[in-house]
């Protein structure tokens, strides 16, 4: 994945995981529409604008998030727990934690990553299944990619899914996909570990320590220094406003 090429990617990996979790905790336990769409429409505007992503990428991120969203929002409704006001209160949650998430994920290497989570005392057996769960998704999405070529180039291309033979055919590939991914990931699996005295944990160890990071031209220590409090301010202004507004709304 191509790290976007704003300031932020150099910020040291720790003081993001740290960053990031307080912005979630913030968005996750307010309770107020107003201060959660400020909170939202800033972070949005600090990950388009300082950190130089894409909007279609967070996008993307969010879009993951919609269908959990959606069935939230219809299940607080129904089960009538503050209705509509509800409903929104936790679509703003999710989106907010989901797109915090996002800032940190794509300005971070992934090596540098789990160095920074390692290095913060995440458990190791948590990050080995992440770290696996990450790879097998690589190799599910070319084995599907791989086995879609194949039935386009012999004539595959039902007008309707929902026909019997055509949910047949995807039914059919589903299993074939799931049982070529679970071998290939195997393989892979033990081609890391042949490769990598003592297996993924110290793989993640000496991959790079997290106060490294890429050094461009006219970037060193300072300027990496410099990253690093301007994602603080990037993850602490969000939850600031977030709060004042909070306890604003509880004062009148």
């Amino acid at each position: 994945m191509t790290m976007p090429a704003g300031p932020l990617s150099l910020a040291d990996p720790r003081v993001k995981w740290l960053g990031t979790l307080l912005l979630v905790v913030v968005f996750v336990t307010n309770d107020s529409p107003v201060a959660l769409g400020w909170g939202l429409a800033l972070t949005l505007a600090v990950a388009v604008g300082v950190a130089r992503l894409s909007p279609s990428r967070l996008a993307g991120r969010v879009l993951l998030a919609l269908p959990f969203a959606v069935v939230a929002a219809i299940a607080l409704s129904l089960a009538g727990h503050g209705g509509l006001h509800q409903a929104l209160v936790t679509g703003l949650r999710l989106t907010g934690a989901v797109v915090s998430v996002a800032l940190l994920t794509l300005t971070t290497e992934r090596a540098r990553l789990f160095a920074g989570a390692e290095s913060l005392g995440f458990p190791s057996s948590i990050l080995t299944i992440v770290d696996l769960t990450l790879r097998y998704t690589v190799v599910l999405r070319e084995e599907a990619a791989r086995l879609t070529r194949a039935r386009a180039a012999r004539g595959f291309r039902p007008k309707a899914v929902w026909r019997p033979g055509a949910a047949r055919a995807y039914g059919e590939l589903l299993g074939a996909l799931f049982l070529r991914a679970l071998d290939r990931s195997e393989r892979v699996y033990l081609a890391m570990m042949a490769r990598t005295p003592g297996g993924l944990r110290s793989s993640r160890r000496d991959a790079r320590s997290p106060s490294q990071g890429p050094n461009p031209e006219g970037w060193g220590p300072e300027g990496q220094a410099a990253a690093t409090a301007l994602w603080l301010l990037v993850s602490l202004t969000p939850a600031a406003l977030m709060v004042a507004l909070w306890l604003w709304g509880k004062a009148r």
